[in-house]
């Protein structure tokens, strides 16, 4: 059976973005371990609006499978990461913040990325992530 060439490409950029991937997830961790993420905003890129979707896939992706080898690679870190590759390339996306209570009645907090429609690009899928209070959307809150 033949390969669709979408999925190839999609494989390629997977491969193109891991290496890329892993050192963004490691600096972002060190940086959020040292500093505030007010601090940190300040040396993220910008993004220019672009859209991409099989990009942002990929590099979601990416980043997913590299944070599996960095240690303590939270679903903050996981977000700032995805973010600031995504902005290198030019796309808008911002993080939210939410909480809730889990059944066992422990408070959870949770961070994921939002592209330019508000659909979720990392941290879960949309019915996953209803269950959660939003408290903020720290991009838009940080770069006034």
């Amino acid at each position: 059976m033949r390969r669709r060439p979408d999925r190839t490409l999609a494989g390629l950029l997977l491969a193109l973005l891991l290496p890329v991937a892993l050192p963004v997830v490691l600096a972002v961790r060190l940086a959020l371990s040292l500093t505030s993420y007010a601090r940190l905003c300040e040396w993220l890129p910008q993004s220019t609006g672009q859209r991409n979707p099989l990009w942002v896939r990929q590099v979601a992706r990416a980043v997913s499978i590299v944070s599996r080898l960095v240690p303590g690679a939270t679903c903050l870190t996981q977000a700032v990461a995805t973010r600031t590759l995504l902005a290198w390339m030019g796309h808008e996306s911002w993080i939210r913040i939410g909480v809730r209570r889990s059944e066992d009645g422990s408070f959870q907090a949770h961070a994921w990325l939002l592209d330019h429609r508000a659909r979720p690009i990392i941290g879960g899928r949309r019915q996953d992530l209803a269950g959660f209070n939003v408290l903020a959307d720290l991009d838009g809150l940080v770069r006034q």
